[in-house]
Parts: C-alpha cells; sequence; structure tokens
C-alpha cells in the first residue's frame, strides 16, 4: 500500500460531461501538498470488474468519494466494495449530500470519515493526520467514529481568497469524453466545459442548500483569475464555449462588467454561457455580456404566480420577469426559463397561470421541473412537519419521474402535467438541434456505429408517445456513449 496514493471517485447517476470541479478541486490541493492522485469517473456507465482492477492497480492508502443527494447509494456501494477489497483502507465521503446529513453518512459501516463544506483545506490535513496514525480530533470540518461513536468536529472557515486556489486537476479526467460536442449549452452543439467564479448565494430560495455548503456571502475570484482559466481551457483543449456553473454569475454588476471587458480581449471568440436572476441584470450588464461573447442566460423563473413565487421566497415579481425576457430579446440573448411545479400552496390556476406565462416570454429554451424536498433546505423541513413526503420514495434527481413529495396533486398528475408543460415547448429546446449540421452529423454516426440504438429510439417512442422524451433519451445516450 502506498501511503501517499489517493483514489478519488465520482460516482454517477447521470452521463452528462461536466467534470467534478470539486473533486478536481480537492485534487489540486493534495497534489499540491505532495500526494499521487488517481481519479475513477465510470463515464460509460458502472462496470465492477473493471474497478476492481483499477483499485488493486492504484495501491492507495485512502478512497475519498464525493456524493450529492441522488448519489448516496452509489457512494456506499463503492464505499462497501472498497473495503471488500481492502479493509485497511480509509474511505472518505465529501460532498453537497454529506455537508448536509454527516451523522447520516458517518454512521454507514463502510464510511470511515466524513468531510463537510469546502475540502481543499480539510482533505490535506485529513491525510496527514491519517498517515501519521494522529488524533482527527483537531482536524476542522469531518465527521467520524470514536469507538463507534460518531464524532463531528467543529465546522472549518470557508475559504476568503479563491484567487489562492490553483486551478482544477482536469489532467485526471478522460478529457476527450469532457470535451466532445455536446449540449452542454442548451439549444448548442459545440465543445464546451464547466467552471466556477464565486461561491456563495445571499438568496432564501426554499428548497435550495447552497447556503449550508458555500454560505450566504459571495465570494469572488477575481475577473483576471477567471479569464485565465478559460484561455488555459482554449488552448489546451480546443474548446470553443465554457458554462458557468455559479449559482449566480450576474448579482454584482461592476465585477461582471470588468470580466466581461478582459474576457474580450483575451479570448475573442469564445462563447459562454450561465445563471442569471431575474432582478440583478440591467441593460448595462446585457450589453456587456454579449459584446464578451454570452450566448444564453439560464434563470430561474419558476412560476407564473406571484403567489407561488412568494411561498418559494423568490424574491422576483412576475412583471420583473416579463421586463427581463424581454431585455434579453432586445439584444439578441438567448434566455432560458426554468419553471417548478409542486409548489407550497399551488393549485390548478397557478399551474395554468405559470403556463400563460411560458408562453407570453416565449424563452429559446424551457424547461419544467418538478419540486423536490432536498436535505437541508428549508422545503425539506416543512415536507417533513407536514407529512408531504411519500413514504417509500428515495431522493430522485428533480428530472425524475417519480416525485417524492405530494402536497396539492398526486403524484402521477404532477408527472402527467410536467410531460405536457414541457412538450408545449418542445420546438424553443430542439430546433436549434434539428437545424445543426454538426448534431445531425455527430448523432447519425453514433447511431451507424451502434445500430442497436435504432430499435432502441422506436422502444422509447412507443413507450412514452413523446418526441420530448425522446430527444432526451438520445441526447442522455449520445453523451455517454459517444
Amino acid at each position: 500500500m502506498n501511503d501517499k496514493k489517493i483514489l478519488l471517485i465520482n460516482p454517477r447517476v447521470d452521463y452528462r460531461p461536466q467534470p467534478p470541479l470539486g473533486l478536481l478541486y480537492v485534487a489540486k490541493r493534495l497534489e499540491e501538498k505532495g500526494y499521487t492522485v488517481s481519479l475513477y469517473d465510470p463515464v460509460h456507465g458502472d462496470n465492477e470488474a473493471e474497478f476492481v482492477s483499477f483499485f488493486k492497480e492504484q495501491n492507495a492508502f485512502a478512497v475519498g468519494i464525493t456524493c450529492l443527494t441522488a448519489q448516496e447509494n452509489k457512494l456506499l456501494y463503492y464505499a462497501g466494495l472498497c473495503k471488500k477489497l481492502d479493509p485497511s483502507v480509509k474511505v472518505i465521503a465529501g460532498g453537497v449530500h454529506p455537508t448536509l446529513i454527516p451523522e447520516r453518512l458517518i454512521s454507514e459501516p463502510s464510511v470511515d470519515v466524513v468531510v463537510y463544506g469546502e475540502g481543499e483545506e480539510t482533505a490535506p490535513e485529513l491525510f496527514d493526520a491519517i498517515r501519521s496514525g494522529g488524533s482527527l480530533s483537531g482536524v476542522r470540518g469531518i465527521g467520524f467514529k470514536k469507538d463507534g461513536v460518531p464524532v463531528i468536529t467543529p465546522a472549518r472557515e470557508l475559504i476568503t481568497d479563491l484567487d489562492a486556489l490553483s486551478f482544477p486537476s482536469r489532467h485526471l479526467l478522460n478529457i476527450k469524453w469532457y470535451t466532445k460536442r455536446l449540449s452542454l449549452i442548451r439549444g448548442q452543439w459545440v465543445k464546451a466545459t464547466t467552471l466556477i467564479a464565486t461561491r456563495g448565494c445571499p438568496y432564501q430560495c426554499i428548497f435550495c442548500s447552497s447556503h449550508k455548503i458555500f454560505g450566504r456571502k459571495v465570494r469572488f475570484r477575481s475577473p483576471a483569475n477567471v479569464v485565465a482559466e478559460i484561455k488555459e481551457l482554449r488552448a489546451a483543449y480546443g474548446l470553443e464555449a465554457v458554462l458557468f456553473a455559479d449559482d449566480t454569475l450576474t448579482i454584482k454588476k461592476d465585477w461582471l462588467i470588468e470580466m466581461c471587458a478582459i474576457l474580450k480581449k483575451e479570448c475573442p471568440g469564445i462563447s459562454w454561457a450561465c445563471q442569471g436572476r431575474i432582478e440583478t441584470l440591467d441593460e448595462e450588464m446585457l450589453k456587456a455580456m454579449v459584446a464578451a461573447g454570452c450566448l444564453q442566460i439560464e434563470f430561474g423563473v419558476e412560476s407564473g404566480s406571484q403567489k407561488v413565487l412568494n411561498a418559494l421566497k423568490k424574491h422576483q415579481t412576475v412583471e420583473q420577469i416579463r421586463e427581463t425576457f424581454k431585455l434579453c430579446k432586445k439584444l439578441g440573448i438567448r434566455d432560458m426559463a426554468n419553471f417548478i411545479i409542486g409548489s407550497p400552496g399551488e393549485t390548478q390556476e397557478d399551474i395554468e397561470q405559470t403556463r400563460m406565462l411560458a408562453r407570453e416570454i416565449d424563452a429559446d429554451c424551457t424547461e419544467f421541473f418538478i419540486l423536490t424536498p432536498y436535505p437541508g433546505t428549508e422545503l425539506h423541513d416543512m415536507a417533513t412537519q407536514n407529512n408531504w413526503l411519500i413514504p417509500g420514495e428515495a431522493f430522485y434527481g428533480r428530472e425524475s419521474k417519480k416525485p417524492i413529495m405530494s402536497i396539492n396533486f398526486k403524484p402521477e398528475e404532477l408527472v402527467e402535467m410536467r410531460k405536457k408543460l414541457w412538450e408545449e415547448n418542445l420546438k424553443n429546446i430542439w430546433q436549434d438541434y434539428l437545424l445543426d449540421a454538426r448534431f445531425l452529423l455527430d448523432v447519425a454516426l453514433f447511431t451507424l456505429k451502434n445500430p442497436v440504438y435504432i430499435l432502441r429510439y422506436l422502444r422509447v417512442l412507443a413507450r412514452e408517445k413523446s418526441l420530448a422524451e425522446l430527444g432526451r433519451y438520445i441526447n442522455e445516450e449520445y453523451s455517454r456513449m459517444g
């Protein structure tokens, strides 16, 4: 066993080529501290024989596994497999899910330590302590077992200087798979990847737990530092576009305008997209973004009902939504609208208002999701207190066909409403792909190489009776196997 070697695992429940940036930031910090790091990332699906071979080859003294809520079962699968292969290996769980409920995961027999919060400073300190055989009690931001009893240490302070963090260790990835042409920016078929420019969110949406990990205060990388990473990605991998994965990139006007000015100068021709808050944007900001190559802004519209928006604590008005989408169209920037159904207090009339608003704003891309009460959110507390959770259902992703919460509508009613809403807006999602020769060529070549998919396409269409679901299936399969 190599006591300087660490294996990191990215357990997958979907196959979108979005790199596990949190894990890669931790990997970089460990490498800087002298550790040898490898990454197991099953981009084509779980393969136990492949993993067993990889695990034995690495001969690592510790394994770190990242985990979102929907990945819990996968985390426990890999943790148990690692312990089966080598009972002495230390298994550490980190990421969003362990941060929200560390006590739950540290109670699992196959998990030795949980890291909660930001892991860049915690991980090297933790592994140093494990290697030396010292006490873990002095390592902040972790949970561990002492005499079989879970112990949670005090929280570690958030990182204040994000520029002090080196760029994530993307060299550990299957980079060809991560940089192929795909719909990472919806409506665009380009070679793209994700990056993060900020951490933290000051807003109080009841369905979000971001503040539990990154805090309420927004911390910014310097504009020059962000652009330097984009330049590096473009030069190294030939990328055409980047997707900012920040909760909201548009929260600070002067920072955004400065970043756009530097990006326009240093990376002419690069395209990008981001998420934005309805009430944070104005015409000056949008003009600067367009000039710097911004193709699309994704908005959490959520509902066409002011009553529902208030219940979700969105702190935006229906009129602000209308005005922001008008401004985007005036300036020629693609707009994307995300809606949620199944909210507290929502009625059929509210959903009809959502349908009408979606038609009115006529976004270039429109998505509908069923509200999910993830652990660590105010919504989850409400759902628990009001018995909204459906017994026996696990935490599926927001795109799941199985809602785990029922308030005013039955689960099957929510699924059917979402399907109809999605189909009504199908043209706004797929029309650009169907006119893109690169998309048609890539999918055609993929299908010719894998003719079994022709029958699968027909089966999906027959079962779902929905071009929307067929399109989703083609995109997901190409993402995974293409």
